[in-house]
């Protein structure tokens, strides 16, 4: 009697499950898909040397959903414990490390920041500006503070004064702070992130106008002031951008070529406007008038007759892009900023093609931005891009020094001091000082002047190979060109470095491992589909 309700019972079951069937083999079918998938993606981490380390997530784990391994972390009235640390990942910020893309670590000893950017003359050392001193205030702050809970009173922000730091584009700062003390050591690995972006400021330009006015002192030089004029016909060639070249000459002998070559100047490029304003030796000056670079500029600004609102201090032998012109029209912002763009100095030619296996090309052509071919001339704050009314209203630059050099530097103090202004100091990859010779057999200051004059003649590799050439009597001409070949002993370290990063024929059979089970996913899938339809209609026939 019971086994017969039971057979009863089970008849009925297999008679409601019957259309269902197909889908509960389905769904089995395809857990067994994914296990056999993790499995074989088991295999393809093991046999191409990756690990749930090496990667900035994992695909099977809560923390492979989140930014990096991050999580939560407890919380007590809504607040982050101090105890607490917001990651699990030890290797957090992660970015891809490449032997010649890396981000490197700054240093800071409490004292000195060891770096090698940021320094306006390259020293390998320097003090810290003041908002890195902040920041590196807030960092020990922040480590005293949490290592205080983990062992009350051992430390103090003396004991941790070993910070290295960087910046990683996409997350923010991140600071490693090691801190010892009677043979106890810590370390520490901060983040100071990034806020959302925000838009802080928009300023549109209207070119109905001049866009910017050129003002240069000038004496003698007539080569180069040929060369502007040609650079600038070319800046201006397509004709929808207007400027004005104010040239404030010191009256020699060469004054009325000088003022033919400006005039002339206005007549072959459409878009430019000119005016030649003459400064005339005064009595007991001899032949010529006395040069003052910081006279001359001062004496455009106040004098020139040319309609336009921003002034670009120039010199002669510095050359610009039309992308640097759009940049000095729409940087400086009337009584809040003023754009001092940081040139780039190229070294003298003869010393660089020479190296790079190429012959020495037109001036016009060496505007380039490389390795070897120039520097940043950090210490230069003479190319100005400033309102005039700003500019006259800071009452400008100092006249009485004569020559060239240390106007600039007190401008940017007058700027400084008045508080109002924000100084852009940018790199502008527009924006070239031509090598030319100097003489510092009568310069004011001998010993300044030799100094930049080594800077200004070669790389530290370039004058290195060229003393090697002296001493021993080596070739070095084309040792920098590109596509030189590798020597045994570099090839070895890149193969080394290409096996020790995963990258290279390690990974092809990881890559057709993968692609045939991704064919295999598919094919089969497709199959399942294709039985489970045939299932469901025969189940209706029936």
């Amino acid at each position: 009697m019971i086994e017969g309700r039971v057979a009863a019972i089970m008849q009925r079951v297999r008679f409601l499950a019957q259309p269902y069937l197909p889908l509960l083999r389905l769904l089995l079918r395809i857990a067994l898909l994914c296990a056999g998938a993790y499995v074989l993606f088991l295999i393809l981490a093991s046999s191409t040397g990756l690990t749930a380390t090496s990667l900035p997530w994992h695909p099977f784990t809560r923390a492979g959903r989140s930014e990096g391994g991050r999580k939560e972390g407890r919380k007590k009235g809504g607040k982050m414990e101090e105890g607490e640390i917001v990651n699990t990942d030890p290797n957090y910020p992660r970015i891809r490390d490449w032997l010649f893309d890396h981000i490197y670590f700054g240093y800071y000893d409490g004292h000195l920041v060891y770096t090698n950017q940021g320094s306006i003359n390259g020293e390998v050392s320097r003090k810290p500006h003041r908002a890195e001193a902040e920041m590196f205030s807030r960092v020990l702050s922040k480590a005293v503070q949490y290592l205080d809970i983990k062992h009350p009173g051992r430390y103090t922000r003396e004991h941790c004064n070993s910070i290295r730091y960087r910046t990683v584009p996409t997350e923010g700062v991140e600071a490693d702070v090691t801190c010892g003390r009677s043979g106890q050591v810590d370390r520490l690995t901060l983040l100071l992130p990034f806020t959302t972006p925000r838009i802080l400021y928009h300023h549109h330009h209207n070119h109905n106008h001049i866009a910017v006015i050129m003002i240069m002192p000038l004496q003698g030089r007539i080569e180069s002031l040929q060369l502007f004029i040609e650079n600038l016909k070319k800046v201006l060639e397509n004709g929808d951008i207007e400027v004005g070249l104010s040239v404030v000459y010191f009256q020699d002998s060469f004054t009325s070529l000088a003022r033919d070559m400006i005039h002339a100047a206005s007549k072959i490029i459409p878009n430019l406007q000119t005016e030649f304003i003459l400064l005339e030796k005064e009595a007991g000056e001899g032949n010529e008038a006395r040069f003052s670079r910081g006279r001359g500029l001062q004496a455009g600004a106040e004098k020139t007759k040319l309609a336009g609102d921003v002034l670009f201090f120039v010199d002669v032998d510095v050359l610009f892009t039309r992308e640097f012109l759009t940049r000095c029209r729409a940087t400086p912002v009337r009584g809040h900023q003023v754009y001092m763009p940081v040139v780039f100095s190229l070294y003298n030619p003869s010393f660089v093609y020479a190296l790079h296996k190429h012959n020495v090309p037109p001036p016009l052509q060496q505007l380039t931005v490389q390795d070897d071919h120039g520097y940043w001339r950090l210490w230069g704050h003479g190319m100005v891009c400033v309102y005039r009314s700003d500019f006259l209203g800071l009452r400008g630059f100092e006249v009485t020094r004569d020559g060239w050099g240390g106007e600039d530097i007190r401008f940017l103090k007058q700027v400084v001091r008045h508080g109002a202004y924000k100084v852009i100091r940018s790199l502008d990859p527009g924006l070239f000082h031509l090598y030319h010779p100097k003489d510092c057999s009568t310069a004011f200051q001998r010993y300044a002047c030799l100094k930049m004059k080594a800077m200004n003649e070669a790389s530290r590799t370039s004058l290195g190979l060229w003393y090697f050439r002296r001493k021993e009597n080596l070739s070095v001409f084309g040792v920098l060109a590109e596509g030189n070949q590798l020597s045994d002993a570099d090839e070895e370290e890149a193969r080394e470095t290409e096996a020790s990063s995963g990258v290279g024929t390690r990974w092809l059979p990881g890559v057709l491992l993968a692609f045939v089970l991704v064919a295999f996913v598919c094919v089969d899938f497709g199959l399942m589909v294709h039985k489970y339809r045939r299932e469901i209609r025969e189940a209706r026939q029936k």
